[in-house]
């Protein structure tokens, strides 16, 4: 799917969420690259996952964390921004302005009274940082809430992070901020996991916001139907679970799609039933029936490579077995198909029924199966040949090669 020219803010949540997630698996270890590559890597992190703006007056909570944890906690902050349930506004160091003295603005950003607390992100590389001590001392003086959330669920408390290091010169304060109790909530990159901790912070804060999907699902065997798509974006990209659940159908229609991205999850595509118009603008009793037969403006199909049941070339959708499903309306033929074509219209006989589809393409029935569509007329020598819905199928097949 090309989306090269597309912004960031035109893509869907679930769109961004998948973005991140592949581009976080890549960078997960950034001791391995050089200090330019790291800082590079790290600012397109913080470009896409904006912390929220105080001057716009709505509740956020502080985050605290290490920045050798930044792997999973920007997976939390992704969460947090682009997951299909609740959004929660926060703040953390990605809001610094440019050359300000950190602790003097880390300090305004918690002071400010619209900040309603802190998530601390609890490993031993937060507790062996000097900043951690500085927020800690700020949140304690404002008397403001906080949770911790532990990125090893066996190291929930600041006792068992450090234990053997009980000569750590912050033991005592650190152990009495992250008692040896079970309050942290647990990391997990697992959706339910991520939810569950979304609401607990939402017990704790008032800091959260309904997210509307734009693709609106119902229950099936296996997972989810997508039943309607409401956004607006004409290159549409499915993505592979909503809530935590796979989609597995799809009977959605996408009348202004251009490009549809179909997701390794999904094994049914339902067809729309499509009725052909006669030579003067009549019906001609002729029915299609395609998978995404509503989508007029259609150019691209595309489908994930490790999809079992579809695969798309040069975006066309084809079955796991080879057979051709849909060529979009909108797309241009491949050459040699709009050559075989041809040669099978000069062929035809003339007293063969003509119709319509929806945007006046005069085709002609070739066999049972095959109908060819020529727009403008029936004479093929100089017009653009292209193929209409379901009956494209014949091109595929070894029995048409033969004209």
């Amino acid at each position: 799917m090309t989306t090269s020219k597309r912004k960031w803010q035109e893509y869907s949540n679930e769109e961004k969420m998948l973005v991140i997630e592949t581009y976080l698996e890549g960078v997960k270890n950034l001791d391995s690259a050089d200090a330019e590559t790291q800082n590079a890597r790290l600012q397109w992190l913080r470009e896409h996952l904006p912390a929220y703006r105080p001057e716009d007056g709505k509740n956020y909570v502080f985050i605290s964390y290490s920045h050798r944890d930044f792997a999973k906690v920007y997976h939390d902050l992704a969460a947090f921004s682009y997951n299909a349930d609740k959004k929660v506004r926060f703040w953390y160091d990605e809001g610094l302005p440019a050359g300000k003295n950190w602790a003097e603005e880390v300090k305004k950003y918690i002071e400010q009274p619209n900040c309603v607390g802190a998530i601390f992100y609890l490993s031993e590389n937060l507790l062996f940082s000097d900043a951690v001590l500085q927020e800690i001392e700020m949140i304690q003086k404002t008397g403001k809430p906080y949770v911790a959330v532990a990125l090893d669920k066996d190291k929930f408390s600041a006792f068992r992070i450090l234990k053997g290091k009980e000569n750590h010169p912050n033991f005592e304060r650190l152990n009495a901020f992250f008692p040896d109790a079970d309050t942290a909530l647990i990391y997990g990159e697992e959706y339910e996991n991520i939810l569950y901790r979304i609401r607990k912070i939402e017990d704790a804060f008032n800091v959260t916001e309904d997210v509307l999907s734009d693709f609106v699902c119902e229950e099936t065997d296996g997972g989810l139907k997508l039943v309607q798509y409401v956004g607006n974006n004409t290159e549409v990209f499915i993505p592979e679970k909503i809530n935590g659940r796979q989609i597995v159908e799809i009977q959605a229609e996408f009348p202004q799609a251009v490009s549809i991205y179909i997701p390794r999850t999904v094994a049914r595509i339902e067809p729309f039933c499509l009725e052909l118009k006669g030579e003067w603008g009549g019906r001609c009793g002729v029915k299609d029936y395609a998978p995404f037969g509503d989508a007029k403006y259609l150019k691209q199909i595309d489908v994930d490579k490790s999809n079992p049941y579809f695969y798309s070339a040069d975006g066309i959708l084809f079955g796991a077995d080879g057979e051709l499903l849909r060529v979009p309306q909108a797309k241009n033929l491949p050459d040699d198909w709009r050559r075989r074509a041809v040669r099978l219209l000069r062929f035809q006989r003339t007293n063969d029924p003509l119709c319509r589809d929806e945007n006046w393409r005069v085709s002609v029935c070739l066999q049972p199966n095959l109908r060819v569509v020529v727009d403008g007329g029936t004479n093929s020598g100089d017009r653009r040949v292209g193929v209409c819905l379901r009956y494209v199928r014949a091109l595929h097949r070894k029995d048409f090669r033969q004209y």
